[in-house]
């Protein structure tokens, strides 16, 4: 049994969608923190941004009942 995404006849593992729902949260909260003015407590705003993706991928994945990507794979 095939566990990719079909769309229109092109094949997508499903990390691309986990990742693509991670970047549109992800620039979602980085508005909401843009606006509330809490990047002034940030140092490195990019890193910041970069670990805080990272953070929103594995909390999307431990949704989906695992601790990896493995459940998206069953």
């Amino acid at each position: 049994m095939n566990s990719d995404l079909n769309f229109f006849g092109v094949f997508f593992p499903p990390m691309v969608l986990i990742a693509a729902a991670s970047f549109v949260i992800l620039q979602i909260v980085k508005r909401l923190m843009a606006a509330l003015r809490l990047y002034r407590f940030v140092s490195h705003r990019n890193i910041f941004d970069i670990s805080l993706y990272f953070i929103i991928v594995a909390g999307i994945l431990f949704s989906f009942g695992g601790k990896t990507i493995l459940p998206l794979f069953s």
